[in-house]
C-alpha cells in the first residue's frame, strides 16, 4: 500500500480532481488516472493484477466488449 501512496503524492490534487465524480466525502478518479497510479505502484503482484484489470475494463468501454 506505501507504493501507492508514493505513486499519489507524486501528483497534485488538481491533476488527479480534474474530471474526477465528486461525490460528498471523497472523488472517484478516472480509470486512466487510476491505471497511472497503479503502474507506478506495481512493486506488488497485486497490482500487476489490479493494472490488467483496469486495462481490461478500459478496453471493455471503449470497444464495447470484454477481452
Amino acid at each position: 500500500m506505501f507504493e501507492l501512496w508514493t505513486s499519489i503524492r507524486l501528483f497534485d490534487y488538481g491533476f488527479l480532481a480534474a474530471n474526477a465524480v465528486e461525490l460528498e466525502h471523497y472523488a472517484i478518479v478516472s480509470l486512466e488516472k487510476l491505471l497511472l497510479l497503479k503502474a507506478l505502484a506495481m512493486v506488488i503482484p497485486k497490482y500487476e493484477q489490479d493494472v490488467r484489470l483496469i486495462v481490461k475494463k478500459i478496453l471493455a468501454i471503449q470497444y464495447g466488449k470484454e477481452c
